[in-house]
């Protein structure tokens, strides 16, 4: 709002549209309505007219649905503004005074008379100029009761122009002084150069052209303010969209690398199990052939042991002991006839 009061209404956009991101993540719906107001405002200043009325649209909606009747009244007023400013002159009156029928039921008075004064604005448009300064001084009455120098200085540059084209020049440059002294204590750049620019189109229609030339070169340097300071403003908002892209690459470059390092570190980890699981596998092997070896180790001396058994029942007999037949037939095979050096005679007797 403070960008938007001193003209500078891409700046007043750019905030509005950060202030409405931040109330959607947050939910706030309060705050985002007022940053649909704000932005209407601005983009119809700026010529957006579509825009300013659709965001307008959304900002009464969003009141209607909690019925903040003085909030819808204050948007009708701002709908009757864009309208104006797009040219729809019948359609803003048509706004202005349903307005002022809700200000009315409001008991708004403040309402009221700043519907008075917009209506002023469009009558003069429309070539009445005895109901535009009608309007106007009903305006002022109010606002120097109320003490309200805002709305006196709006409605003195209305009646400085009616005056002008009434031919009483002495008042009308009273009144437009007067509206200028506000405007520039005030910093309101836009209103102090939209004032001049009708001055400036008013001295030139009474053929007052040195009037008229001034205004104009004090019009331009005021528009000029203005728009180096939304080119500034523009510049400013391209600059952070520059750096907050670099951010945003750094931030991905990081990220790369941060995922390239989990990715390693997942990897080393993943070896690690395999060695593991590896030296696990190999244990429980070395373990399994340990105890496998051991029962074949008990299995062959199982079987040793037998075997030993059975020769002593091939070659012992069992009821007297002694060496068996079988024996001595082994022995005289195996040993005693293999040798032909030795000669010999046996007797065996078996009682």
């Amino acid at each position: 709002m403070m960008a938007q009061d001193t003209g500078r209404h891409s700046a007043a956009i750019e905030a509005a549209k950060l202030a409405l991101t931040i109330a959607t993540i947050n939910q706030d719906n309060y705050r985002a309505a007022t940053s649909w107001a704000i932005m209407a405002i601005s983009e119809a200043e700026l010529g957006f007219y579509d825009d300013a009325l659709t965001n307008n649209q959304l900002a009464i909606d969003w009141y209607s649905s909690i019925s903040n009747q003085r909030a819808i009244l204050g948007l009708y007023q701002n709908r009757g503004f864009i309208l104006n400013s797009q040219g729809n002159t019948s359609e803003a009156k048509a706004i202005y005074l349903d307005a002022i029928s809700q200000a009315e039921q409001l008991d708004h008075q403040d309402a009221i008379h700043e519907i008075y004064s917009n209506l002023a604005a469009i009558a003069f448009t429309d070539g009445d100029l005895k109901l535009s300064n009608n309007y106007a001084e009903k305006t002022l009455a109010y606002a120097q009761e109320s003490d309200d120098r805002s709305l006196s200085a709006h409605a003195y540059s209305i009646m400085a122009i009616n005056y002008v084209y009434l031919n009483e020049l002495e008042i009308a440059k009273d009144y437009f002084e007067r509206g200028n002294r506000f405007f520039e204590e005030f910093k309101m750049v836009s209103q102090l150069a939209d004032n001049f620019k009708s001055w400036s189109e008013a001295m030139a229609s009474i053929k007052n052209y040195e009037a008229a030339y001034n205004a104009q070169i004090r019009y331009k340097s005021l528009s000029d303010k203005i728009f180096n300071t939304e080119r500034e403003s523009r510049m400013l908002r391209i600059k952070e969209l520059y750096q907050a892209t670099q951010k945003d690459q750094e931030i991905e470059k990081l990220a790369f690398e941060n995922q390239r390092k989990n990715i390693e570190i997942e990897n080393k980890s993943l070896e690690q199990k395999i060695w593991l699981l590896s030296a696990v596998i190999a244990i429980l092997a070395f373990v399994m052939l340990s105890i496998f070896y051991r029962k074949l180790k008990n299995s062959n001396q199982t079987l040793t042991k037998y075997n030993t058994k059975l020769n002593e029942e091939r070659f012992i007999d069992p009821l007297t002991g002694s060496l068996s037949r079988r024996f001595f037939e082994v022995q005289q095979r195996e040993h005693i006839l293999s040798s032909s050096e030795i000669s010999f005679s046996l007797f065996v007797l078996d009682i």
